[in-house]
Order: C-alpha cells, then structure tokens, then sequence
C-alpha cells in the first residue's frame, strides 16, 4: 500500500515533461517555429467532422 501511494504521488506531482520543453525550445529556437493547439487524437477516437477553419487540415 506505501508503494502505491508513493507511486500515485509521484505520478500526480510530475509537470510538464522535459522532452515537451526541449522540443518546443528547439522548434522555436532553430527552426523558427511556433506550436499550434491541435493535437492528435488517443488511438481509440474517431475523427471529428473539422468546423473551424483556422484547425482544419488544408483541403487537397
């Protein structure tokens, strides 16, 4: 039970990940990018039909 709680704990202090951080400090810093708000779907959900313009994928 100590192990657990001390896991829980762990899992629920942790931040943002370093990896995210150094990912966006290297698109902006190197490659002059910004990060966009669209994020990809958990592999279980299905697409939504896109009624904002400013996220939609350009039209092929």
């Amino acid at each position: 039970m100590k192990w657990s709680k001390m896991c829980l704990h762990n899992i629920a202090s942790s931040g943002k990940f370093s990896i995210d951080r150094t990912i966006s400090d290297y698109a902006q810093d190197i490659w002059g990018t910004e990060s966009t708000k669209f994020k990809l779907l958990a592999p279980h959900e299905r697409p939504l039909e896109y009624d904002d313009s400013n996220n939609a994928p350009p039209k092929k």
